[in-house]
């Protein structure tokens, strides 16, 4: 074997050791993300079994100060964002109870390390039927409500970091807070719901009213109802099932805007009822969350 072949091999090797030992463990991550810390060494996931590994043990490192399983998101649901991560498939997270929060609700300063703000869908499940749907319409039987909802997520790795798919599917698809707003019961009443969904229309305004992002709920995968397909086929790959009672966050309507400190969001969606609603979060300056 030829010495520059050799001292390329080795080197290569002594790269990746070096890389490994360098990169951080489920428990540094979840301390990182208790603590509000930017990360800034990579995730040593090679895989989606491994990335789900990962995001298994970080779950289980957060759930004594964030609490159990409540249900489950989906990420990079739209081409957009999948262009934006290089990805080819959403990203599947999991929602912890404390992250539901009421409209109108106050975030303070360093509740977060990057977070930033989308227009989102969330839906209740009824019953577990759900987990043998075929059809859109069983899908859509399946579930109690669908709920407008403003996700305020968490990037959690240092600004300028490039996150790669399967780091964003090991830190959780950055999962922080739901603004959760009042239902649509789903009760068999509105025969044209399922092509409704679509043309749901969400826009974010500034305190001053300005219109800074909108998107249609088309940009999830098409409609809405495949997300909730495309959540439990993915959690049933992982030999899990839906429950009644579980959350499930459908993906972005908007592209996701940077929160600014002492601003306030009002996100409008019209075409889910009869009338417009709207949802708010308040972000307050000069306070320091615990």
């Amino acid at each position: 074997m030829r010495p520059a072949f050799v001292a390329l091999v080795m080197g290569l090797a002594a790269t990746a050791s070096a890389q490994m030992e360098f990169s951080l463990q489920p428990a540094e991550v979840a301390d990182h993300m208790l603590l509000r810390w930017p990360i800034t060494r990579a995730i040593p996931v090679q895989d989606l079994a491994s990335a789900y590994q990962f995001q298994d043990a970080v779950v289980a490192g957060l759930t004594n100060a964030w609490g159990p399983r409540a249900g489950y998101k989906a990420a990079l649901t739209s081409e957009t964002l999948q262009q934006r991560f290089r990805a080819d498939r959403p990203v599947l997270g999991v929602v912890m109870q404390s992250m539901l929060l009421r409209d109108r609700t106050f975030l303070d300063d360093g509740f977060a390390t990057r977070p930033v703000l989308e227009a989102d869908l969330m839906v209740l499940v009824r019953d577990p039927s759900i987990n043998d749907a075929d059809t859109p319409e069983q899908l859509l039987a399946a579930l109690e409500g669908i709920h407008p909802m403003i996700e305020v997520a968490d990037l959690f790795f240092v600004e300028g970091a490039e996150v790669k798919p399967l780091w964003l599917t090991a830190i959780n698809a950055g999962a922080r807070y739901a603004v959760v707003g009042d239902p649509l019961i789903v009760d068999g009443s509105d025969p044209d719901l399922l092509n409704r969904l679509p043309m749901v229309r969400a826009s974010i305004m500034d305190k001053q009213g300005q219109v800074i992002a909108s998107g249609e709920a088309a940009s999830i995968m098409g409609n809405p109802i495949e997300s909730v397909r495309w959540i439990r086929d993915e959690v049933k790959s992982r030999g899990g099932q839906l429950k009644a009672g579980d959350v499930l966050w459908l993906g972005s309507m908007t592209s996701p805007i940077s929160v600014m400190p002492g601003e306030s969001y009002q996100v409008l969606f019209t075409g889910l009822r009869e009338y417009p609603v709207s949802i708010q979060v308040n972000f307050r300056h000069g306070m320091l969350s615990p």
